[in-house]
């Protein structure tokens, strides 16, 4: 078959609403010296008195003398690594520090630098007072918020003698340096979400007071109406317009959300709309608007982003570092993206959520490699691929959607919330919207279950659902699970959706549920579940005909099981494989004997004593049904089993052992080729005991897997003389020490099948 062509289509609406969304305000810049007088600033800390200008460096040492060493945060966590941080930091409750009239100014100032709108309400708290001496830094980092109002860093450097101790600002491709001065007092604004950092003090010492900028107030931008009206227009388009295929002939339909990424960085605590930053600020305006007037939902939302490139690193016999700065990005070759948390309509504060967004929901001003990654790993060149660069990020970002398909993303991120937000409704009587909402999640919902969490939970509360909206709505919300996951606590969910659509509409879920991803393959990953049978079915007494679903479709795929395993050879992996499925048997019987269902029953025992092969599983599981209960036991058939197997070991005990001369043995099935042939032959003649058989390598590899399989009591030795090496095998008197071994065996199983039956009379 000819590949499907690649499909192209021109510019689409969202990609031009990201292009418009990034020109809708100059960007401001990320840091800047603040322009105001601080000169009458005046520091005094207990102790030390007054802070001279410049700090001479016996007051410095003094405060070194008051100071600790200062800790920086990561996550959670609170640390000391001088190999980090190395400076001193002077308790904040020593130090009172007096602006004079320059305070409004300076927060004026700061205000103007992060863009943020007239009657915006800053404040400033202070952080610490720091003091580097020789050789001491702060490697690069971000602020951590330590309020849900932070927005920013003030650093105000008081002026002293020294060399070095440069604050530097990383902003993308380039940084900003800020080296203070030795006789004038200096402030330094900057987004807490900047990577900074302290280089090495050469000589002298430096001081800083760091504040945190506080925003306790900040009124929306009022956006550019022609900017909001082209915004308004593109994203009505976007959602009216099906989704481009990947390739020809993928079905279509318009998205459910667009997520436009903002620049700057977020805390679960900081996210918040009066607390965007700079450019965030007014292009999220634009948006906000712009979806109003379409009739969208609007969100805050955090985001992971995983982007794997292929890359160059250079000359590869020089090895890959994971900061080498000669690797060079090529071409993207996977993105994904996910929303972990988002700040919906009402909520206070950031909820944990999981979604992965497709590339065409996604927007943004600035691409994400050109920003600084929170991690990256490299892998070199491995043979299938080139050498490629794993890189992670954290972005925000504003998330739209239709107020119609707000339940349907909302749905997909929490498929419990969806279940929940369903049972409220119906237990208030709202049952208006639901069939639509219902209808909405259709595509989604598969996936969306599957990745939810905790099934059992999932499951009990569909079914409490299912069973209040008509059978087309509950076989849409059913569909994702599978019969594995039914479990005792979900049998009132069973018996309910039953009163409302009917025992044989349960029988047919059950079905469905069966024949969904897992197939027939039930049994075999299941041995945990197959211990709940026996109370599941117990439960579903009341239900006799989902109770004879449920069991025969657990039979259908073991039986097949205990039929392959059932071989006419008498090997110990033959014998070990059926006695291993005695378990899954037992308790299949079982939950069919609590059920009462007969016809189950009889199906299992007619196959167990359909061949004397069965034998080593009608044993096993006559002598495990001892501890049962007795009227269990007799519902599930099992003295028929015991007398069955009885009447095998009496049969199997009446055969004459074997003479002493008689070396037979029955050969392997499966193959006639001229090798096996002969084989057959040196195995079934009674007087052969050695045959040396010169073959290639192939046909002694052949029979050494033939005569292994088989678990035959051959010896095999090569003698590599000559060409081809000659195969000798050899009979050996493990034949004869089987035999005795199994009569043994068998005297005593018979033995005490005949106590149990006597038991039971």
């Amino acid at each position: 078959m000819a590949a499907m062509p690649r499909r192209t289509s021109p510019e689409s609406p969202g990609v031009r609403l990201a292009r418009l969304l990034g020109g809708a305000a100059p960007a401001p810049d990320r840091s800047a010296a603040l322009d105001v007088d601080l000169d009458a600033v005046v520091v005094d800390v207990a102790g030390v008195g007054r802070l001279g200008t410049p700090v001479p460096p016996a007051q410095a040492r003094k405060l070194i003398a008051l100071a600790a060493p200062a800790p920086f945060g990561r996550g959670e966590e609170t640390l000391h690594d001088e190999s980090v941080r190395d400076t001193w930091q002077v308790p904040t409750d020593l130090v009172t520090v007096d602006f004079g009239d320059h305070l409004g100014e300076l927060l004026e100032a700061a205000r103007d630098m992060l863009g943020m709108p007239e009657g915006s309400s800053l404040s400033m708290d202070l952080h610490s007072l720091l003091v580097y001496e020789k050789g001491q830094f702060f490697l690069p980092h971000q602020d951590s918020e330590k309020d849900d109002t932070m927005v920013g860093t003030v650093v105000v450097a008081l002026p002293s003698r020294h060399t070095g101790g440069e604050l530097v600002i990383h902003e993308g491709e380039r940084d900003a340096a800020y080296r203070g001065s030795p006789s004038e007092t200096s402030a330094v604004a900057f987004f807490a979400d900047q990577v900074h950092e302290v280089r090495p003090v050469r000589s002298g010492y430096r001081a800083a007071l760091t504040y945190n900028l506080l925003v306790t107030a900040q009124p929306d931008p009022a956006p550019v109406e022609d900017e909001v009206g082209q915004a308004t227009q593109l994203l009505r388009r976007y959602f009216a317009t099906p989704v481009a295929a990947r390739w020809s002939g993928d079905a279509t339909e318009p998205p459910l959300r667009y997520a436009y990424l903002l620049d700057h960085q977020y805390t679960q605590r900081g996210l918040g709309w009066s607390r965007l930053k700079g450019d965030d600020l007014e292009r999220a305006g634009v948006l906000r608007a712009a979806a109003e007037r379409v009739g969208c939902e609007v969100i805050l939302a955090l985001t992971d982003i995983h982007e794997v490139w292929d890359a160059d690193a250079g000359d590869w016999r020089r090895g890959w570092r994971e900061d080498s700065d000669e690797v060079e990005l090529g071409n993207l070759i996977e993105s994904e993206v996910v929303l972990t948390h988002w700040l919906a309509p009402g909520d206070r504060s950031a909820t944990p959520v999981s979604l992965a967004l497709d590339a065409r929901e996604v927007g943004a001003a600035t691409p994400t490699a050109s920003l600084a990654p929170y991690d990256s790993q490299y892998e070199g060149y491995m043979g299938n691929y080139g050498n490629t660069v794993d890189r992670w990020y954290h972005r925000a970002a504003v998330v739209v959607w239709p107020a119609h398909l707000a339940f349907a993303n909302r749905a997909e991120s929490s498929p419990a919330w969806a279940l929940a937000d369903l049972a409220e409704r119906i237990s208030r009587g709202r049952v208006d919207s639901i069939s639509a909402d219902v209808a909405s999640v259709a595509s989604l919902w598969p996936a969306a279950v599957r990745s939810g969490g905790a099934k059992d939970e999932l499951l009990r509360a569909a079914l409490g659902v299912a069973s209040a909206v008509d059978e087309a709505e509950a076989a849409l919300l059913l569909g994702p699970f599978v019969l594995t996951e039914l479990t005792p606590d979900h049998v009132p969910g069973l018996r309910a959706l039953a009163g409302r659509h009917g025992a044989s509409w349960v029988v047919a879920q059950v079905d469905r549920w069966h024949s969904g991803r897992r197939g027939g393959r039930l049994e075999a990953d299941s041995a945990e579940w197959m211990t709940t049978l026996p109370d599941l079915c117990a439960g579903l007494a009341s239900l006799p005909d989902v109770a004879e679903q449920v069991l025969s479709l657990v039979w259908s795929g073991l039986g097949a099981r205990v039929a392959a395993s059932a071989t006419s050879d008498r090997t110990r992996y033959a014998v070990a494989a059926l006695t291993s499925l005695a378990d899954p048997v037992g308790l299949l019987l079982r939950a069919s004997a609590v059920a009462g269902v007969p016809s189950v029953t009889e199906r299992v025992v007619s196959a167990c004593t359909s061949r004397p092969a069965m034998l080593p599983l009608v044993v096993a599981l006559v002598r495990a049904a001892a501890a049962w209960p007795d009227d269990v036991r007799q519902a599930a058939r099992v003295k028929d089993l015991a007398w069955y197997a009885v009447a095998q070991l009496s049969k199997e005990l009446s055969t004459p052992p074997r003479s002493a001369d008689d070396w037979s043995m029955k050969p392997p099935p499966g193959c006639d080729c001229p090798n096996c042939r002969l084989l057959a032959e040196f195995l079934t003649d009674p007087a052969l005991r050695v045959r040396e058989w010169p073959l290639a390598q192939h046909g002694r590899d052949h029979l050494h897997n033939r005569v292994t399989g088989a678990d035959l009591p051959l010896t095999e030795v090569t003698r590599k003389t000559g060409r081809p090496y000659t195969l000798v095998l050899t009979k050996s008197q493990a034949l004869f020490d089987r035999e005795d071994a199994r009569r043994q065996e068998a005297e005593a199983e018979a033995s005490a099948l005949a106590d149990l039956l006597a038991a039971w009379t």
